[in-house]
C-alpha cells in the first residue's frame, strides 16, 4: 500500500543516479521493471530522493525536485511481489548502490512536489543545482528534440548537399552561469559548450558533426569468399554440427514446434491447445532456420537441406489452412481472434516479432533453394498487417522489436529482385515495396507514442520495450537489451535507407551511450538478471547477464553504422561482440552453448540446450 518513499543519501562523489522499480511477478504479465532515473552530477554531501506510485504513474524527486516519470500503466494490486526494496531489485542482488541513507519514511498516499519540497524546505537552487546546469541547446538556432539536461555529448549527421558548418548554442537556466561555446571548425568536427555555474559547478558537452560515407551497400552472402582456415572450419562445424542440432532440438526438445503447426494445419482456431508457452517461440525457430539457409549458400550440406524442407513443408501446410494471411501460430491456437495490441497481455502481442522472422526465413529459403513458399507465407503475413495498420492510420507497435529491420531488409531485397512477383507462387500477391516501407516507417514512429491516434488496446509496454518515448528523445539505452538494441539497429537502418537524419542520430547516440557507459571490456550488453536489461549508465557489476542474443544485436548495429559511416570505431566493435560473445557462445563440439556473458560466474558449465534458445 506504500505510495511514497523518501529517504536522505549520500552515494560519494561520482557521476551515478537513482532508479525507482516497480516489479510484477507471474503470471500476470506484469512481470518487467518500470523505472524512474537521472544521472546527478554528485558532490560528496547528502541529497534528499523521494520516489511516488500514484496507481498511474511513477514519478521521481531529486533534492525536492521533479527529475523523471514512468507511466506504469497496470494494477499493482494485482501483482505478486508485495515487498519493497531500497539498494537492490526485488528479484536479485545486484544493487549497485554504494553509499548511506538516513531518514527513510514510508507514505500511505501519493505526495505531491510541493509537499516533498517542504519536507526539507529546499531553495530553487538546491533544487536546479542537482538537475540541471543547461537548459537548451540548439544547433544553427533549431533546439535539439533529443536536448537531456544530463547527456554529455550528441552526435549530428550533416547532410552531403550542406557545405556550411553547423553552429552551437546554448541556455543555462540560472543567470549567473557562464556558457563558453567553441565552435566545430569542419565536417567531421566537433564542437564544444562548458558551462560554469557561480557555485562552483561546471559540465561540458560536446557535438559531433559527421557525414555519411557515399554508395554503403551490405554485401549478399555469396559476395564473400572466406579462405581463412579459422573461419572455414568454424563455418563447416556450423554447417555439419550446430545447424543441424538445432532444427532437431527445436523440432524433438522445445515443445514440439511441429504439433502447433500441425494444430493449426488441421483447422484448429482458439481451441486452447497451444503445445508449449513461449508465444515468440516462432521468431527464434525460423531465425534459426534462416541461419541454417545461409549455411547451405556456401557450404551445401543434402542432410541439412532435407531437414530444412521438413519443416517447411509442416509450416507451410499450417499456413495453407489460414485465409486472411495472419500466421502467428500462438494467437491463432490461444485467442478468439483478437491480433497485435488487442491481444489480452503483453506477451501475447509477438505476432509481430514472429512475422520479422518469418521474413527473414522467407528470403533465406529463397535464396538458397529458389523455393518460395515460405516467402509467400511471409508476404501474406505482411499484407495482412499493412492493411490493419491502414497506412498509419493505427497506432500498434510490436511487445519486442526484430520486425522493424527485418521489413526493411526486405524492401532492399526487393529493390535487388524486382521480378520476383512473377513467381507462380507469388503472382496472386499484391507485393508493393513502398507499403512495407512505410510499414515500418510508423512501426518506429509510434513507439512511444500512446496517443493521436491512440493506441490500438491502450497496450503500451513502458522502458522494458523502450516503448516510453519516442526515438528522437531517447538518449540512453533502457529496458530490455536484446529488445532495445534491435530497436536502436532498426533505427539506424532506417536512416541509412530513407536518408532521414533523425533515425541516424538517434542511432550514434545510443550506440554511444552503449558502448561507452554500458558496455563491459569484452564487449557484454545488458548488466541486469532481473528483466535482462540495461541498468544504466555505469552499472556494470561483476555478476552480470550479458546474454548472447544482446552481443548479436549490437553487432548488426555497429554493422550498419560502419556502412553508413565507415568509422573503424563501429567495425572494431563488431569484431569485439563476434569473438568474445557470439563466437563464445558456441562450444569448439559446435552442440553446446552459453546463453550469458558475464564477466564473473561460479557456473562455466555450457548448455546443450536452453528454455529460452534465442
Amino acid at each position: 500500500g506504500a505510495k511514497t518513499c523518501h529517504l536522505m543519501t549520500n552515494a560519494g562523489s561520482s557521476v551515478g543516479g537513482y532508479k525507482a522499480e516497480l516489479f510484477g511477478g507471474t503470471p500476470t504479465g506484469a512481470n518487467m521493471p518500470t523505472e524512474g532515473m537521472i544521472p546527478v552530477y554528485f558532490y560528496p554531501s547528502w541529497h534528499h530522493v523521494a520516489f511516488t506510485y500514484d496507481g498511474q504513474k511513477m514519478k521521481l524527486f531529486i533534492n525536492g525536485a521533479f527529475v523523471s516519470e514512468t507511466d506504469v500503466g497496470a494494477d499493482m494490486s494485482q501483482w505478486q511481489i508485495k515487498n519493497a526494496f531500497l539498494g537492490k531489485t526485488a528479484i536479485w542482488n545486484d544493487g549497485s548502490y554504494n553509499g548511506y541513507m538516513d531518514d527513510v519514511r514510508i507514505y500511505s498516499n501519493a505526495l505531491g512536489e510541493s509537499q516533498i519540497c517542504s519536507v526539507n524546505n529546499f531553495s530553487a537552487e538546491e533544487q536546479q543545482n542537482c538537475v540541471k546546469l543547461l537548459s537548451s541547446l540548439s544547433v544553427d538556432g533549431k533546439e535539439l528534440d533529443e536536448f537531456d539536461a544530463f547527456l554529455d555529448s550528441y552526435v549530428k549527421t550533416v547532410d552531403d548537399g550542406n557545405k556550411s558548418v553547423p553552429r552551437v548554442s546554448a541556455k543555462a537556466p540560472f543567470d549567473d552561469s557562464e556558457i563558453t561555446v567553441k565552435q566545430a571548425t569542419s565536417v567531421p568536427g566537433r564542437a564544444e559548450i562548458t558551462v560554469k555555474y557561480s557555485k562552483g559547478a561546471k559540465r561540458t558537452v560536446t557535438v559531433d558533426f559527421v557525414k555519411r560515407s557515399a554508395d554503403a551497400v551490405r554485401p549478399d552472402t555469396t559476395d564473400v569468399v572466406i579462405d581463412d582456415y579459422f573461419w572455414n572450419e568454424k563455418l563447416k562445424l556450423f554447417s555439419e554440427v550446430t545447424a543441424p542440432y538445432v532444427i532437431k532440438s527445436w523440432v524433438t526438445k522445445h515443445h514440439s514446434n511441429f504439433a502447433n503447426f500441425d494444430n493449426v494445419a488441421r483447422g484448429d482456431r482458439n481451441t486452447k491447445n497451444y503445445v508449449g508457452g513461449m508465444t515468440w517461440g516462432e521468431s527464434d525457430f525460423y531465425a534459426s532456420l534462416a541461419g541454417a539457409c545461409r549455411l547451405l549458400r556456401s557450404y551445401p550440406n543434402d542432410a541439412l537441406r532435407r531437414q530444412i524442407d521438413e519443416c517447411v513443408d509442416h509450416i507451410y501446410a499450417a499456413s495453407q489452412s489460414v485465409k486472411n494471411g495472419y500466421f502467428s501460430i500462438y494467437n491463432l491456437l490461444m485467442t478468439d481472434g483478437r491480433v497485435f495490441s488487442e491481444a489480452d497481455k503483453p506477451s501475447a502481442a509477438m505476432d509481430l516479432f514472429n512475422l520479422g522472422y518469418l521474413i527473414e526465413f522467407g528470403i533465406a529459403y529463397y535464396d538458397a533453394t529458389g523455393d518460395a513458399r515460405m516467402l509467400r507465407v511471409a508476404l501474406r503475413f505482411l499484407n495482412f498487417t499493412v492493411d490493419y495498420s491502414d497506412h498509419g492510420k493505427v497506432n500498434f507497435v510490436s511487445f519486442h522489436t526484430g520486425v522493424e529491420y527485418n521489413i526493411l531488409a526486405l524492401c532492399e531485397w526487393l529493390d535487388k529482385h524486382p521480378t520476383i512477383g512473377k513467381n507462380s507462387l507469388l503472382s496472386d500477391l499484391k507485393i508493393n515495396r513502398d507499403d512495407y516501407f512505410e510499414l515500418a516507417h510508423w512501426l518506429l514512429a509510434y513507439r512511444g507514442v500512446h496517443t493521436d491516434p491512440d493506441r490500438v488496446g491502450g497496450k503500451y509496454y513502458g522502458t522494458y520495450s523502450d516503448d516510453h518515448i519516442k526515438y528522437t528523445e531517447l538518449t540512453r539505452a533502457t529496458g530490455h537489451s536484446v529488445v532495445a538494441t534491435l530497436y536502436y539497429f532498426a533505427l539506424s537502418e532506417m536512416g541509412r535507407l530513407s536518408g532521414d537524419n533523425s533515425y541516424t542520430d538517434a542511432a550514434c547516440r545510443l550506440w554511444r551511450n552503449i558502448t561507452e557507459k554500458q558496455m563491459y571490456i569484452t564487449g557484454g550488453t545488458g548488466s541486469v538478471h532481473s528483466f535482462e536489461g540495461f541498468g544504466g549508465d555505469y552499472y556494470l557489476p561483476n555478476e552480470s547477464y550479458c546474454e548472447t542474443c544482446s552481443s548479436g544485436a549490437l553487432l548488426q548495429l555497429s554493422d550498419s553504422l560502419s556502412l553508413m559511416f565507415a568509422d573503424s570505431m563501429y567495425a572494431d566493435n563488431v569484431e569485439l561482440e563476434l569473438y568474445n560473445n557470439l563466437l563464445g557462445g558456441i562450444g569448439a563440439n559446435g552442440n553446446t552453448f552459453f546463453y550469458l556473458n558475464s564477466l564473473y560466474t561460479t557456473s562455466a558449465e555450457r548448455w546443450s540446450w536452453h528454455g529460452v534458445p534465442c
